[in-house]
């Protein structure tokens, strides 16, 4: 017994002075780089200190709570080595207060100190108004009174009541002020506390120094609740110049720290989603088998089991918690795109949707991502709050063809020359930098599968989930203007760039703002899913392009040949061009087609005009110069029996 006494004091001893001879240290890091990707983020800091000679225990405290442990990587220059490295959560030190969540708080309590104020006032003027009720002089009891007093003494009541009357409503108004003002400071107090939880991470770095001396130390991680997706203006001053594209990104994070005065790469890289190629397993029928394994998929929210509604081109609503407050800064992408937006400070949304595409995925700090399918233009979404804990969270075409020559083109410009020694992209092309027209300054570098800006100005973004417009570049894009009209079913002509080779520019989808000849038109989508190299910027609506369509009477007529009857329709179409340049416009109609045997089509005149077979669309392509105009028609006949009753027009 005595041996085994002897044994567990040695073992202590040994263990006191290890513990003795290794040193703690707080040492504070600072965020220098971020690499913000589609959904998430790459944090790197850094940290300098001396280390003395021996074991060393260092921590860095402050770190994301939302940061994934698998990602971490600590890498020291000095004369050390690494031992460990060990992530922890820190429930004691919460994240610093922001200063602007101070004076906020500071204005609510000044605000209620006057809301009190004016409320008292308004009580005081509703008693003086119960107490002069209450006295009247006039009643049965005063018969003594004359006409003169009696008429003196109402009026006095008259003009009492009046004002008391009027100093109660002012009271009301300065009452219904205060209070939309402590709500609005309450939702920026909301947007600006967005995250949930209070604690942070530390990581303890222990280190082994023979000679002790200066040691630098490099951190990096991934983490969840940031992203940014893009936005663009796009401006045309005039249809004889090439467009110009404000092309940037909206920033936004949640991690729980703020990003302050840091370089911020833009990747379209996504490391959350999987790059292993999937295997295709061997597929068994049976009696009873699932034949479509995606329906058995739960979008696990209340809108679950509701149909997509492809009719619907854009959508707007509101987004509440689960008390019903709005929730200010929450995430709402198109799901499978990078066209999103965030809720202003009232919690409410609005988004155009792509053509096909008919989910949000939308997102919030606490709260459990959603799935939601639009089927209506007005969708308000009410949040859950997540149950997982910190240590839980893991990470997991061209329509219209047309010959070159015959639209109004501009020599390509802005490229500089191929960078050497640079990746080459996935088609073996080399890496370009592009030659901004602006002051921004920003990088694009290439991989095989991701390319990324890496932005020169240092920006801050704090930690509170609002969108922050980053600049990316500003370019002059050499593109092919066509006008598309169809005056059959609306008489104005619609501006339309032409982009090719727009996989040269890396755009992303997302939402533009539109603006021709210096006024603004409103948003349209970018939407480069096209199957082709080229895809179409719609620029809106010009009046300064005429288009009519006219019937021509004297050819529109019906006659009878044996039981049949013949129909006959002629139109005239006939665009100006009011515009100080000339213009290439399509001019689109239709003969009919027909379904049935028994109905003939006679096709008689179309001027030229390219016909599909298939459809009936007919096609021209004019070009018109300034102040001038040009005239096109269509003329046919449809032969069906007597009996028939045929819808000849629309």
């Amino acid at each position: 017994m005595k041996h085994y006494f002897i044994l567990a004091l040695a073992l202590l001893c040994l263990q006191i002075a290890f513990a003795d001879d290794t040193a703690t240290k707080n040492v504070d890091s600072k965020i220098e780089k971020v690499t913000v990707y589609l959904d998430g983020a790459q944090v790197t800091r850094t940290a300098h200190t001396t280390a003395p000679t021996g074991k060393t225990e260092i921590t860095f405290s402050g770190l994301s709570p939302y940061l994934d442990k698998s990602s971490l990587l600590v890498q020291a220059t000095g004369n050390i080595s690494v031992i460990s490295v060990v992530q922890q959560m820190n429930k004691l030190k919460e994240q610093q207060k922001k200063k602007d969540e101070d004076e906020l708080q500071k204005r609510k309590n000044e605000f209620n100190r006057q809301l009190e104020d004016e409320t008292s006032l308004k009580d005081v003027y509703a008693e003086n108004e119960t107490m002069l009720i209450k006295n009247q002089l006039v009643n049965s009891d005063h018969t003594d009174l004359k006409v003169i007093d009696l008429k003196a003494a109402i009026e006095y009541h008259e003009l009492k009541l009046r004002e008391i009357k009027t100093a109660i409503l002012a009271q009301q108004r300065k009452i219904t002020a205060l209070t939309d003002t402590i709500y609005k400071i309450e939702a920026q107090l909301k947007s600006t506390n967005a995250n949930q939880d209070p604690s942070t991470s530390d990581v303890v770095v222990t280190i082994d120094s023979k000679l002790g001396g200066e040691v630098s130390f490099n951190i990096s991680y991934f983490v969840n609740y940031a992203g940014w997706f893009p936005n663009y203006d796009i401006r045309v001053d005039d249809i004889s110049k090439p467009m110009k594209m404000a092309y940037r990104a909206n920033v936004h994070q949640n991690t729980g720290e703020d990003w302050k005065n840091v370089k911020l790469t833009l990747s379209n890289a996504e490391p959350k989603i999987s790059g292993v190629l999937p295997t295709l397993n061997t597929w068994y029928l049976s009696n009873g088998s699932v034949s479509n394994p995606a329906a058995l998929y739960n979008y696990n929210n209340a809108y679950a089991g509701r149909t997509p509604n492809a009719s619907v081109t854009e959508v707007q609503g509101m987004v509440y918690d689960d008390t019903n407050e709005p929730l200010i800064g929450a995430t709402i992408v198109v799901k499978g795109t990078t066209i999103g937006t965030s809720t202003d400070y009232d919690g409410h949304y609005s988004l155009k949707l792509p053509n096909g595409l008919n989910y949000l995925t939308v997102n919030y700090v606490g709260y459990k991502t959603q799935d939601i399918p639009v089927f209506a233009n007005e969708i308000n979404i009410r949040m859950t709050q997540s149950n997982m804990t910190l240590d839980e969270v893991t990470i997991s075409s061209s329509k219209y063809k047309m010959k070159r020559e015959e639209l109004t083109s501009y020599d390509k410009m802005g490229y500089m020359n191929s960078v050497p020694g640079v990746s080459l992209r996935s088609d073996g092309r080399p890496a370009q930098t592009v030659a901004l027209e602006t002051n921004i300054n920003t990088t694009e570098t290439f991989s095989p599968t991701t390319y990324s800006f890496d932005i020169e100005t240092p920006y801050t973004i704090p930690n509170n989930g609002k969108t922050y417009a980053v600049d990316i570049k500003t370019q002059t894009i050499p593109v092919d203007y066509i006008y598309v009209t169809v005056p059959k079913l609306d008489n104005d002509a619609f501006l339309t760039a032409r982009l090719t080779n727009w996989d040269e520019y890396n755009l992303l989808d997302g939402e533009a703002n539109l603006y021709f000849e210096g006024t603004y038109l409103g948003k349209t989508l970018l939407n480069t899913s096209a199957e082709d190299d080229t895809i179409e910027i719609s620029l809106g609506r010009d009046k300064n392009v005429s288009v009519t369509r006219t019937k021509l009477k004297e050819f529109s007529k019906r006659t009878f040949f044996g039981d049949k009857k013949i129909a006959s329709r002629a139109f005239d179409i006939t665009v100006r061009n009011n515009k100080k340049q000339p213009i290439s416009i399509v001019v689109l109609d239709q003969f009919p087609v027909s379904t049935q045997k028994e109905i003939e089509v006679d096709k008689q005149e179309y001027n030229e005009a390219t016909l599909d077979e298939a459809t009936g669309q007919l096609m021209w392509t004019l070009q018109i110069p300034s102040s001038s105009d040009k005239k096109v028609g269509l003329k046919y006949a449809v032969k069906y029996p007597k009996n028939y009753i045929v819808q000849l027009e629309q």
